[in-house]
């Protein structure tokens, strides 16, 4: 059983289910674990305590997008604003390149070097497919110029492998032998020490705390998601895949709230009709989807969509402007005012 929900007593009833299951040693290995996706949801709350605290002299922003893309951007716009110097290395515009005294933008990924240990003991070589396209540098040899040891990406990252991949394996005793085989399969398996299998600690149940709180009768649940297309917003500037069609809704340029036969029929709901959600002070208007299969009691809306300054491709044109929505033109009220689960309401 796998969930991909960062919520800490989620996971502890993930890996209950899995132990009483006995999956530990058997279709779970543990030994030799994934290191993609990996992050720490407590650091950046830390950071913004430091920002505020007027800790931070100089932030580096690289490969993130910390004032757009988590429920922390708010704060972290308003306590950047007190870090001496805010730098973010972005090869594109964004919300945190916003807020930044200088940019430095990186290579895209086709125009850069680079590598990764996606897994333990798994090596991997990327090479630039295309020269740069723009005035960009990548940002390895940003840091590297800044630290006063200039040397370009692919110097850095052939050094690197001679000093630490290469020794991990016996098949090859030159290097230079060993290099052009690693780039010419673009990965390599070296020893690793495997971790323990690891084992389910029946005392992390106790650690969970109350339950949540039921549910009022007809509330209904938020189901956020990452966009298909779009992911978390990051590739919201690209045209080509705003207007790639959603596999289940086939909708393309622009977000939707999807909600079941049922709900839709119940709320008098037809497509394309545009409801209000509202989440404490935010809210946002979304034209509705039903969708067949979906569950009743939810909607669902895709993450993604909304981003203020990553481009005109990606502008937040207010749908309001758009399209006028009757139930405000008299008396200002939601389209729909029914109180939502947890703080949802459509």
């Amino acid at each position: 059983v796998l969930s991909g929900s960062g919520d800490r007593g989620t996971q502890v009833l993930v890996n209950w289910t899995n132990h009483m299951l006995g999956a530990y040693g058997a279709t779970l290995e543990l030994s030799r674990p994934s290191f993609q996706a990996e992050g720490d949801d407590a650091a950046l709350p830390r950071l913004i305590a430091e920002l505020e605290r007027g800790e931070v002299g100089v932030l580096l922003v690289h490969g993130v997008n910390p004032a757009h893309d988590n429920p922390h951007a708010e704060a972290f716009g308003a306590a950047a604003r007190k870090a001496g110097l805010v730098v973010s290395l972005a090869g594109l515009p964004d919300e945190t390149t916003a807020l930044a005294h200088w940019t430095a933008p990186d290579h895209h990924a086709l125009e850069a070097w680079g590598d990764a240990e996606p897994g333990l003991g798994v090596h991997s070589l990327r090479q630039p497919a295309l020269a740069p396209l723009y005035d960009t540098r990548a940002a390895a040899e940003t840091l590297l110029a800044w630290s006063g040891r200039p040397a370009s990406a692919y110097e850095h990252v052939r050094a690197l492998w001679r000093g630490q991949v290469f020794p991990l394996q016996h098949e090859r005793k030159d290097f230079e032998a060993f290099w052009r085989e690693a780039l010419r399969r673009g990965a390599v398996t070296a020893a690793a020490a495997a971790r323990g299998e690891g084992r389910f600690d029946p005392a992390s149940l106790a650690r969970l705390g109350a339950a949540a709180p039921a549910p009022a009768a007809g509330a209904f649940e938020p189901v956020v998601y990452a966009s298909n297309m779009l992911f978390d917003g990051r590739q919201a500037g690209n045209p080509w895949l705003q207007e790639l069609p959603d596999p289940v809704t086939k909708a393309c340029w622009g977000n939707w709230a999807s909600f079941s036969p049922e709900d839709a029929a119940r709320l008098g709901l037809v497509e394309g009709r545009l409801v209000r959600l509202r989440s404490g002070a935010l809210s946002a208007v979304l034209p509705a989807h039903v969708q067949p299969g979906q569950a009743s009691g939810c909607v669902a809306a895709a993450l993604g969509y909304g981003r203020p300054a990553a481009g005109p491709v990606a502008a937040n044109y207010p749908v309001e402007k758009m399209f006028p929505i009757e139930a405000e033109a008299a008396g200002g009220a939601d389209l729909y005012p029914f109180i939502g689960r947890g703080s949802v309401a459509v």
